[in-house]
């Protein structure tokens, strides 16, 4: 499966293609006020979300926020990760448990700076709990 932004016939969507049958499939459809706020995306490592980041603000007041969509259908959902200036270059480790990406300050001259987290999607936390509840037994 590969994830791709499109722009077509003026609507702006992340859309699913399935290399092995080439069919597509949109999950998410941005609306003509926040079309063009939908900046990257990556997939989750457990292949089940796409991640995304959205702009959150105008001018040089403004924060991304990192959200991730089902592919199966549903609502996007807003991750605990915002931030002042851009999230890009998203990738999620395979164990689920960590996420890596660049960041940069609104206005900044500098070259941002690359951060990894973990435990703070959904799934990597309860994939925690659950080791921890087999290590326990």
């Amino acid at each position: 499966m590969s994830a791709t932004e499109s722009y077509k016939s003026g609507e702006h969507a992340l859309r699913i293609l399935s290399t092995d049958s080439g069919a597509v499939k949109q999950v998410i459809k941005f609306t003509r006020e926040n079309q063009f706020n939908f900046i990257r995306h990556a997939w989750s490592a457990d292949s089940r979300y796409v991640l995304y980041t959205r702009r959150v603000g105008t001018g040089g007041n403004y924060k991304f926020e990192l959200w991730r969509v089902p592919i199966d259908g549903g609502q996007p959902q807003k991750t605990a990760l915002e931030m002042p200036g851009v999230i890009d270059h998203i990738s999620a480790h395979p164990d689920g448990e960590h996420i890596a990406f660049h960041n940069m300050a609104p206005m900044s001259e500098s070259p941002g700076e690359v951060w990894v987290m973990e435990n703070f999607l959904p799934v990597a936390k309860e994939q925690i709990r659950r080791k921890r509840e087999r290590n326990r037994g």
